[in-house]
């Protein structure tokens, strides 16, 4: 199609889109986020933006693209998906290098910015603690010991909630390198996705990768590594499931 203009800033587009339609130009609009479940009508300003974002989008793009399954029921138009990355085949090489100690130290590591949200969030701070719940628990009766190391930064308010866990998880900021320098397994837990780039990241390096349910199918099912929990089940047992997959790997 003879698109001139691919926006893909979500509702900070909405100037370009109206600038677009204005001077008739085509225009597409790529979608990641699933924005309908962002939205809370305690923030009706933002509420409303999205749904205006939304409405324009769909009526006057000239096409919709979006980077899963999961995004594209933001509104009732079919979209096209479009995965943003290169697959690439995991070698055996880095597979080997990401054994994991079970039996000793154990290193999970997670990666998300945390930061004041509106409405429910997106990122899934009750599962996150029910982990690091597990993790103490563990530690406390001896042995192998099992810690949580986050990437990426922090709000004060957010990580005041981590507060009773400071012996457990390590707040290490932003580190370009971050991916390679961990070898335990990697944890991403989301109360909603659009795709979940560090995940899949994660998984080409040859990781050992655990997602929640709320990532989509269009992610989980790029790579044998990339293994899904869910985090919805009560008294789910999060260290259970990371030894069965580990021992495994091993």
């Amino acid at each position: 199609k003879d698109v001139k203009i691919l926006c893909t800033s979500g509702p900070r587009d909405l100037p370009m889109i109206l600038l677009c339609i204005f001077y008739r130009i085509p225009f597409a609009v790529y979608l990641q986020v699933p924005y309908i479940k962002s939205i809370s009508w305690k923030d009706p300003v933002h509420a409303l933006t999205i749904f205006f974002f939304l409405l324009i989008s769909t009526l006057f793009a000239t096409s919709r693209l979006t980077n899963s399954s999961q995004t594209s029921r933001s509104f009732w138009l079919n979209s096209e998906v479009v995965i943003p990355v290169n697959n690439k085949e995991i070698s055996n090489t880095k597979l080997l290098k990401n054994k994991c100690p079970v039996k000793e130290c154990l290193i999970i590591t997670t990666a998300c910015r945390y930061f004041p949200e509106r409405g429910k969030g997106s990122r899934d701070l009750h599962a996150t603690i029910q982990l690091l719940v597990e993790c103490k628990k563990h530690n406390e009766k001896g042995g192998g010991k099992i810690f949580v190391r986050h990437y990426g930064s922090v709000h004060i308010d957010v990580k005041r909630k981590f507060d009773d866990f400071h012996d457990v998880i390590t707040f290490c900021g932003y580190k370009s390198d971050w991916m390679k320098s961990e070898n335990g397994p990697f944890i991403f837990l989301s109360n909603y996705e659009g795709f979940g780039l560090s995940a899949f990241e994660a998984s080409q390096e040859g990781k050992i990768v655990f997602v929640n349910k709320a990532f989509p199918s269009e992610l989980y099912e790029l790579n044998s590594n990339i293994n899904v929990i869910d985090t919805t089940v009560k008294n789910f047992k999060y260290l259970e499931k990371v030894n069965e997959v580990c021992n495994n790997y091993n």
